[in-house]
């Protein structure tokens, strides 16, 4: 056996000429038909998919905080009495798209009944100029929302009623397992009572006799389905404007369900502010008639002490006193109050409302850029999670950043509550000692300046508390929303989905691909053509035999019966480039063999060695596929002493060689009897000196062997012959086979090899009928005639 070297796989080189295959003559038709049939499939897509409507509305929100705030700023006492603190610009976008908001536009918006004009691949929904009229409609049966009925108009005054039956209700009738329901005849105008349903149906100015299908559509189903199509994101970040959009398949319907929706989101808005304010005035009304009653008793109390006292007025010093005390307790208050406030705000931000802020967030900015920013990586988070897992590297960021944020905010409220907590203590200290000194100024004077301190304190408050009811008052009685309609939902004048063109370029794309897909598969698997094989491998290509159409011929020596067919006129071709190969000394030795079995190498053999017998040069036909031998049934001889029998010394070549009975030259030696030991045969000395024995009687050897992929005998052989021949056929061989015969030829350094392209169809034939490259020129080599 040969040395082993390492098997070397050849790999088809990729060329982007080869991505055009599909365009050449054999798959063109082929590529049409599949681009046909794709572009027909996004077509029936587009014609059967019910159409889908697209429009929006747009809004400006004004936060109710911001105003309140900007109105009071400075007076913390008015601050703390502010309508309920908003929830921010989020929390409206929720409210939007809330179940009750949606239920409530289409309640304004939609009647619940739906109108189809019977059509071939789908039914059409009756946009505009309905034809007839539901009224009194009352739902018995949910069963009915998935039922429809044809209506069939009989004249003006009544119409037939029959239920559309699904495939699975034909199929329960047909098993008589439902009952079919009769057709009935009503009239129009007349309410229609039945054990489902109750309903009328009126003729409009648009009444027709073509039929139309009627269906009734469930509340339920209907929510859900703007809940899933429906979308309201904010215009930018840190925007007040809002954007709202939806789809649904009638035009319509869907400009006044989005107008109908924030038109009620307004209504329910201005419903809002007018309650929340009634509720203001309720408690402001009662905390004027408390501070009222606290107003007028200390003013009665300080008139009382001024008249049962001489003195007229007090010392400058002790005004003084009374001034910096009553300033000191409003600051106290106000402290006191910010303090209350804030340890609210400080429990609703440990339980994660961070809405909660309000208006209290432009007396801590930091607090508040921090929430905002805390809304935004939310934000943030909520956009990524459509596209990403919670697992992606940019969602696990953002969600770090959020519990970076959210400690952050901890922190700074913590700070500010120690912060507020120590100015009250340090105002309270500030009091007591503004008392003390108080306390040195003569009686009358302490008690004067205290009951002038409360009545300055009693009548600062109620006149705040009277702005307060003032502006609630206006606010009430105002009806002006805090958001305004930015642009009205508009009638959309072509379908969103399904979009036409880009259905029809992905099904071209697809098409494309397929078809490409399909001449690769075609490509890389049968060997059809010369171009194929050049294509794929490096060993010359010796020549084609065509194909022979009467199986009888081919499987017999067809180069003997029909000697000027264009079969034999192939293999004298074949002769003609085998001459010019340099041989052994005197004679040729020539391997044939091949890949697999049937690819045509035993007759291939047979006629190729009766086409060189049938001239002067002297020529053996040895079959060594002595596994499964063929080669004696072509030339109709019998089998029973062979190359195994000379092998195995048990007959002479004398006794075994048969000769042709018209042409002399043409020796042939079948196999004989099938050894168990055919390799061992093979590869014998006694085979070597067969060999040399007829390389000096004979000037072509051509031995037969069994296919290189089922066993080594061929392989053998190959190191000793002069020329090695692979029989490929066309349009049954593959790339492997070919990729196999580079990788053989360059492992075991075969020398002299070629291709012989077998059963060649007339379709892939092609004028150039001799591999160039083999050709060499005869200047630089010296040839060996035999």
């Amino acid at each position: 056996m040969p040395e082993n070297r390492p098997f070397i796989e050849n790999r088809e080189p990729f060329s982007l000429g080869s991505l055009f295959f599909i365009f050449n003559r054999k798959n063109l038709l082929q590529t049409l038909l599949i681009l046909l049939l794709f572009l027909l499939g996004g077509l029936l897509f587009i014609l059967k998919t019910t159409p889908k409507y697209s429009s929006y509305t747009s809004l400006e929100i004004t936060l109710p905080s911001e105003t309140a705030l900007k109105a009071n700023e400075g007076n913390n006492f008015l601050n703390s009495l502010n309508l309920p603190a908003t929830n921010g610009l989020e929390t409206e976008i929720n409210i939007l798209s809330s179940r009750s908001l949606i239920a409530k536009a289409i309640h304004e918006s939609d009647d619940l009944v739906r109108l189809y004009k019977p059509g071939l691949l789908r039914d059409k929904e009756i946009f505009k100029d309905t034809p007839l009229l539901v009224s009194h409609l009352k739902i018995k049966d949910p069963k009915i929302y998935s039922e429809r009925f044809l209506i069939t108009p009989l004249d003006g005054k009544s119409f037939k009623i029959a239920p559309l039956y699904t495939l699975k209700d034909r199929i329960m009738i047909a098993l008589k397992m439902k009952k079919r329901r009769p057709v009935q005849t009503l009239s129009f105008d007349k309410l229609i009572q039945t054990n489902t349903l109750q309903f009328a149906l009126h003729p409009t100015a648009h009444f027709s006799s073509n039929p139309v299908i009627l269906r009734f559509v469930n509340m339920e189903a209907q929510i859900k389905s703007y809940e899933k199509s429906l979308a309201v994101k904010p215009g930018a970040l840190n925007s007040h404007l809002v954007e709202v959009s939806a789809e649904d398949t009638n035009p319509y319907r869907i400009r006044d369900f989005l107008n109908a929706l924030v038109s009620e989101y307004i209504r329910q808005n201005v419903d809002k502010k007018s309650k929340d304010a009634t509720i203001t005035l309720q408690f402001i009304n009662r905390q004027l008639k408390e501070v009222d009653q606290a107003l007028r008793s200390s003013a009665k109390r300080l008139k009382d002490f001024k008249a049962k006292h001489t003195f007229v007025d007090l010392s400058e010093n002790a005004r003084q006193i009374g001034g910096r005390l009553v300033t000191m307790e409003e600051k106290l208050n106000d402290a006191e109050m910010a303090l209350n406030n804030f340890l609210t705000l400080e429990r609703l931000l440990k339980k994660g409302d961070y809405d909660a802020i309000g208006s209290l967030g432009q007396q801590y900015p930091v607090l508040l850029d921090l929430i905002r920013e805390l809304e935004a990586q939310n934000e943030k988070r909520s956009r990524l999670l459509i596209q990403f897992t919670p697992q992606h590297p940019e969602v696990v960021q953002t969600q770090k950043s959020i519990a970076r944020l959210k400690r952050s905010i901890a922190k700074t409220a913590s700070g500010i509550h120690k912060m507020l907590q120590k100015r009250v203590s340090l105002l309270k200290k500030r009091l007591q000692k503004a008392r003390k000194t108080l306390r040195t100024l003569p009686a009358q004077e302490q008690e004067m300046i205290d009951l002038e301190r409360e009545y300055r304190i009693n009548e600062k408050l109620y006149s705040d508390l009277l702005q307060k009811k003032s502006e609630l008052t206006i606010i009430k009685s105002s009806h002006i929303p805090d958001a305004r309609i930015i642009d009205e939902a508009s009638l959309p004048d072509r379908p969103a989905k399904p979009n036409k063109p880009i259905t029809l370029m992905t099904s071209l794309f697809f098409g494309l691909v397929t078809a490409l897909l399909f001449a690769l598969m075609r490509t890389n698997r049968k060997i059809r053509t010369k171009e194929d094989l050049l294509r794929l491998s490096h060993i010359p290509l010796f020549g084609s035999i065509p194909f022979i159409k009467e199986k009888s011929l081919y499987n017999q020596v067809y180069a003997l019966k029909r000697p000027d067919s264009k079969e034999s006129e192939a293999l004298r071709e074949i002769i003609t480039n085998l001459r010019y190969l340099p041989g052994g000394n005197g004679s040729k030795v020539i391997v044939i063999t091949s890949t697999v079995p049937n690819e045509g190498k035993t007759v291939t053999t047979a006629n190729l060695a009766a086409m060189l017998g049938m001239g002067d040069k002297k020529t053996i036909l040895l079959s060594l596929d002595l596994r499964n031998p063929e080669l004696h049934k072509k030339f109709g001889i019998p089998n029973d002493k062979g190359m195994s029998d000379i092998l195995s010394s048990q007959e002479s070549f004398e006794k075994v060689v048969w000769e042709h009975h018209t042409y002399h030259n043409l020796n042939i030696v079948p196999s004989g009897h099938i050894p168990p030991n055919p390799y061992e045969l093979i590869t014998s000395k006694k085979m070597r000196d067969l060999l040399d024995r007829l390389k000096k009687e004979y000037d072509y050897i051509i031995i037969d062997t069994p296919p290189v992929s089922m066993v080594s005998d061929a392989i053998a052989l190959m190191k000793m012959a002069d020329i090695n021949i692979f029989v490929v056929k066309s349009d049954f061989s593959d790339a492997n086979n070919i990729k196999m015969i580079n990788a053989l030829v360059e492992q075991y350094d075969i020398h002299n090899a070629g291709i012989i392209l077998n059963s060649l169809k007339e379709r892939y034939e092609t004028k150039n009928s001799i591999d160039t490259r083999y050709i060499r020129h005869k200047e630089r080599i010296k040839a060996v005639e035999i």
